[in-house]
């Protein structure tokens, strides 16, 4: 038996920003947005990533920009509770439109605790090959950082971009500052996460004073992509 799967839309599907208030993308998972009392956050239902292996994107549960911007300052309050054995998740940014580009930190812990912090970024490998094939990406680890972090708790992150440095801070303390040379002009950027469950209660993007993003997901701002899987089971006699 030979089982064929097709990855539908999210491979060369590119999005601009639309004027009826859709800011995001739903790259995988299930988010959904819903309020308590008179907060209200964006959430995903699933909890495990997928093994398609064309990005960590797609493989975990992620949600991006439409639209690239120029920007300089993000900020987020958000809160991941409910982990399993190996837990993560990552607020990304300079991604130029492949979805196997990016720079990102990326949280990772334990079932009990947050204990890592690493700046990662993510590139093409071959750049001669098709967009879909498999594997085709390099995550590398360029610097990190051991924290000691609770699940379950509200954090506001902020990530600011300062000449060729990218500092990141944890509800107003600075926790690393990395070098970052060569920034695009504009560029997407998002979340994704994987063995956890995760909450945001507003995403926030500045280019200088200016407001470019202010998101406190009080309506619905995502546009849903949905990865279609087609199998086809050939018998040998």
């Amino acid at each position: 038996m030979k089982r064929f799967l097709s990855l539908v839309c999210l491979l060369c599907t590119q999005f601009l920003f639309s004027e009826n208030g859709v800011i995001w993308q739903q790259v995988s998972g299930s988010w959904k947005i819903d309020k308590i009392g008179e907060e209200s956050f964006l959430y995903d239902i699933r909890t495990n990533g997928y093994k398609f292996n064309y990005s960590e994107l797609i493989n975990n549960n992620s949600i991006r920009t439409l639209a690239s911007f120029k920007y300089d300052r993000i900020s987020l309050k958000l809160n991941a509770y409910n982990p399993v054995s190996k837990s993560a998740f990552a607020v990304f940014f300079d991604s130029p439109g492949d979805y196997r580009e990016f720079s990102a930190f990326r949280f990772t812990g334990s079932k009990t605790e947050i204990t890592k912090i690493e700046y990662i970024t993510s590139r093409v490998k071959d750049t001669t090959l098709p967009r879909d094939r498999k594997l085709n990406f390099e995550i590398k680890t360029l610097e990190e950082k051991t924290v000691s972090l609770p699940y379950s708790s509200n954090f506001i992150i902020e990530i600011s971009f300062k000449k060729n440095r990218t500092v990141l801070s944890i509800n107003e303390k600075d926790i690393m500052s990395v070098e970052n040379k060569d920034r695009p002009e504009a560029s997407q950027l998002g979340l994704y996460h994987t063995g956890n469950l995760l909450k945001v209660f507003y995403f926030e993007v500045f280019d200088g004073r200016k407001p470019v993003i202010m998101d406190n997901f009080s309506t619905d701002t995502i546009r849903r992509s949905t990865v279609k899987a087609t199998v086809e089971k050939n018998s040998n006699n």
